[in-house]
């Protein structure tokens, strides 16, 4: 079941005047309820501007986007979209502003008229599926580490109860430690929820690692569409695109280009190390 659909969708910034700039071009998508999609693509491709299409921020100028069936043009109600298509902006942490994290993630559901205990029960729950640990909740959310204070900017969209998670870079700017923490919590969101999550990210080990689909955006088209696999075994034409295969699946190429019998499609870390485990024992055994 589709639960968003983009028919035709052409968006021009500064239309008719000497600054207009084609970002997207005429693209056609379906996302089913419950998938899990990575959008990659350099610089300028129109990653950014088709997800913030998703929930209207950003309103094409042509085509449309039909979230649940409701579209996007005709509708008179954006904020009930925006309130089933919750979305992260890079860096999040900075739109932090209350003086509690508690505060800050009941920000959203107040504003939808709650009461004070359902309210409470929303902020509790985003804060548990964050996993954000009970002594720092009532503390500034300026006093946390950069990991802890993305969860709590993605507990403040949670809050929501979004049918439809959108991520910009989740992990951008963050140390190695704060990046493997922010991985895992959506993992964690994604596998014990029911909630369909489209991530937009520049490295392609981390889509490697969370996404079920790839989307490759080129010059506002989608130029690729598939599995992960499927896509990274294709490495001459993410190159063309001024993009990458992931390092393992490197790794795994050039030790088949010296002879070793191993797969070429792993793409984590896990399936690299469970196969030259396997090269190693079926040489051994010779």
């Amino acid at each position: 079941m589709s639960i968003l659909e983009i028919k035709g969708l052409s968006h021009t910034y500064s239309p008719n005047t000497l600054f207009a700039k084609e970002a997207l071009k005429d693209i056609d998508l379906s996302i089913e309820k419950g998938d899990f999609v990575g959008i990659v693509g350099h610089t300028g491709s129109g990653k950014s501007t088709l997800v913030q299409c998703l929930n209207g921020l950003i309103i094409p100028t042509e085509g449309d986007v039909l979230v649940d069936g409701v579209s996007l043009k005709k509708t008179k109600n954006l904020k009930n979209i925006r309130k089933r298509v919750g979305m992260v902006f890079q860096y999040p942490e900075y739109q932090l502003f209350e003086e509690s994290v508690v505060k800050d993630v009941a920000f959203g559901p107040k504003n939808l008229g709650l009461s004070d205990q359902e309210v409470e029960d929303r902020v509790n729950e985003a804060l548990d599926m964050v996993q954000l640990e009970t002594e720092v909740r009532n503390r500034s959310p300026f006093e946390l580490s950069g990991g802890q204070k993305r969860r709590v900017a993605i507990a403040g969209i949670l809050a929501m109860k979004p049918s439809v998670l959108i991520l910009d870079e989740p992990t951008a700017g963050l140390d190695p430690h704060g990046r493997d923490e922010i991985l895992k919590q959506i993992k964690d969101l994604y596998d014990q929820s029911d909630m369909t999550i489209i991530m937009v990210s520049h490295s392609m080990e981390e889509v490697a690692t969370l996404a079920k689909r790839m989307l490759v955006m080129n010059h506002g088209k989608i130029a690729m569409d598939g599995t992960p696999r499927e896509l990274f075994v294709q490495g001459d034409k993410l190159e063309k695109l001024s993009l990458t295969t992931p390092q393992v699946t490197k790794v795994m190429e050039a030790l088949k280009a010296r002879g070793a019998n191993v797969r070429t499609d792993a793409i984590t870390l896990e399936e690299a190390y469970s196969e030259i485990l396997r090269y190693l024992k079926e040489v051994d055994h010779a």
